[in-house]
C-alpha cells in the first residue's frame, strides 16, 4: 500500500480524524495502521475531553514498567489511570486465547503493585467509560 493510498484510505474512515492523529504522532508502517473501532473511537474522545478539560495528558500505548514490555491503551499519568479496550470481536483476539488471557492478568496485577488502577472496556460497556471519570 503506498502512502497516497493509505491517506486516501485514513480520509474516508468514519473515525478518520482519530487515525490520522494516530499516523501524525506515531511512526508505524502503513501495513500496521488499525482503525479504531466506534468503540474504542468513543472511548478516545472521552478521554481526550476529559484531559484537555482538567489539563492532563492523555497517552496512548503507554509502557508503565521498566522491565516488562507492557502498555496500557491509555493513560492519564497523573492521576495513575490506565484505560485497556479488550478487543474480543475478532476470531483471531488474543485476549480470548489461554496464553493472552494470562498475559493480560500479569499485566493488570503488574500495574496493580505499581500504584495504577486500570479501568477495562469491551464493545459491551464501552458508554461507562464517562462515568468513572466523574
Amino acid at each position: 500500500m503506498t502512502a497516497k493510498e493509505l491517506s486516501q484510505m485514513i480520509a474516508k474512515s468514519p473515525v478518520a480524524s482519530i487515525n490520522q492523529h494516530l499516523l501524525e504522532i506515531t511512526p508505524i508502517k502503513a501495513k500496521k495502521v488499525e482503525k479504531f473501532s466506534k468503540y474504542k473511537a468513543h472511548i478516545h474522545q472521552v478521554l481526550s475531553d476529559y484531559c484537555i478539560e482538567k489539563g492532563y495528558t492523555l497517552l496512548t500505548e503507554h509502557r508503565f514498567h521498566d522491565a516488562r514490555k507492557f502498555r496500557f491503551d491509555w493513560a492519564i499519568k497523573e492521576k495513575m489511570i490506565a484505560i485497556e479496550y479488550e478487543g474480543l470481536n475478532s476470531e483471531k483476539s488474543r485476549h480470548t486465547t489461554k496464553s493472552g488471557f494470562t498475559t493480560d492478568t500479569t499485566k493488570y496485577n503488574l500495574a496493580q503493585e505499581c500504584g495504577w488502577s486500570v479501568f477495562r472496556y469491551t464493545a459491551l460497556n464501552y458508554l461507562e467509560i464517562e462515568t468513572i471519570l466523574k
